[in-house]
């Protein structure tokens, strides 16, 4: 019965998952759908001049989507199932907070530090 659970008990099995490497996936896909607009001045088809230049998803879906908006979409929700799952394990919200700052301090900083101050 333990074979069949979504998440698995024991923690070694736990931490052999592939979220991360799905999160990275859909960040690479934000990345290639900002591709088309930094060449091609849009990433959606309505706006493009050739279907060479139009981004896949948006063509599949006739401009409704692009990869952008999906990559972030499935980003979300698999982050958001895996902070169910940390606060499932430790429902206290004390730990949380310097875990937390500890790697959004470093995110935050970094791009406000080679910004341009207007």
């Amino acid at each position: 019965m333990g074979a069949d659970r979504l998440v698995p008990a024991d923690r070694a099995r736990f931490y052999r998952n592939n979220f991360d490497a799905i999160r990275l996936a859909m960040a690479l896909l934000v990345l290639f759908s900002h591709s088309f607009a930094l060449r091609f001045g849009s990433e959606s088809s309505e706006s493009s001049e050739s279907s060479e230049s139009s981004e896949p998803m948006s063509l599949a879906t006739n401009g409704y989507y692009n990869s952008g908006n999906v990559g972030v979409w499935i980003f979300f929700i698999i982050s958001g199932f895996l902070i169910a799952h940390s606060h499932a394990r430790s429902p206290s919200l004390l730990p949380m907070p310097p875990g937390a700052c500890g790697a959004s301090i470093p995110a935050i900083w970094w791009p406000h530090r080679f910004a341009p101050s207007w």
